[in-house]
């Protein structure tokens, strides 16, 4: 049997970059989906792909799999988000299956439910609704860790590294689940091959809940670190981050993050994953550096 032929949006970020070597990594040919550029391999592997912009279906009739990460996080009203990455989301995901892509797997979030309150959680849910109109997989991966992470332990990881008083919400104490990268980009492989049907969304991550003030303390003891949590009120430290937002100070941490933070899926169930036997690391200093 031929081994399948890949495509993944947003090959330039964070994620996709991941997923991206870790299909090249076991000898499968990956076409890289993302803003007009040489690639390192070539522009044989690099297929132009602006979200929110017409898709060539053609450019996609010799793909097995698409995988899809793109988002843009720089978005921030509800019409740009719905235009460009729910709208723009959805085209991609037609394209394929009107281009006859055998296999669709979106990555979704943790924070996409139907009672999101975040924007990102809601934009993301609404890419799962069509996506499961169109047999895809849907994979809502915790937060995202790794030595160099991106996304929202990115965003922690650098604040601590600049400061040594830390805001937390309240006390803390609001719980999370973790994906290593690397994990997660083994399950999306485990996806791309599986034979049969698996049930929606397919949660990524270790099933065991850890603080947003134990997340904090270990990024601190990575970097060797001392810090201060400092408690702050929820609506104090939203004003704080919209007030920053409105005169163009980047810090990171953006509203609707902390909205999403707050406001999280507390009805997530491992059943799935379990099957799949895909072993998740914990998050601690060791892992949290590899």
């Amino acid at each position: 049997m031929r081994k399948y032929t890949y495509a993944v949006t947003g090959a330039g970020g964070y994620l996709g970059t991941h997923i991206v070597n870790s299909m090249r990594s076991k000898g499968y040919t990956v076409y890289e989906m993302s803003r007009p550029k040489t690639t390192v391999i070539g522009d044989k592997y690099h297929l132009d792909f602006i979200l929110g912009t017409a898709v060539n279906r053609d450019k996609l009739k010799n793909i097995d799999v698409l995988i899809h990460c793109a988002y843009d996080f720089t978005l921030r009203n509800k019409e740009d988000i719905q235009k460009i990455n729910v709208d723009g989301s959805i085209r991609l995901l037609r394209a394929a299956k009107e281009a006859g892509v055998k296999k669709i797997i979106v990555i979704s979030s943790v924070a996409a439910f139907e009672d999101a309150k975040s924007m990102y959680g809601k934009a993301k849910f609404a890419i799962e609704k069509e996506a499961s109109n169109l047999d895809a997989f849907i994979i809502r991966p915790g937060l995202i860790f790794s030595k160099n992470p991106g996304g929202m332990i990115g965003s922690l990881r650098k604040m601590v590294s600049i400061s040594r008083i830390i805001p937390i919400v309240g006390l803390g104490n609001q719980k999370f689940y973790l994906c290593h990268v690397n994990d997660l980009a083994s399950l999306v492989f485990k996806l791309s091959i599986i034979k049969g049907s698996i049930s929606n969304p397919i949660y990524a991550g270790l099933d065991k809940k850890i603080t947003f003030k134990e997340i904090i303390r270990i990024l601190a003891k990575v970097q060797n670190k001392t810090i201060l949590l400092v408690p702050v009120p929820y609506t104090v430290l939203f004003s704080m981050l919209r007030f920053a937002e409105l005169v163009g100070l980047k810090i990171g941490l953006r509203s609707d993050s902390l909205r999403g933070l707050v406001n999280r899926n507390r009805n997530i169930d491992f059943t799935e994953t379990r099957k799949l036997g895909i072993v998740f690391r914990e998050f601690n200093n060791e892992t949290a550096d590899e």
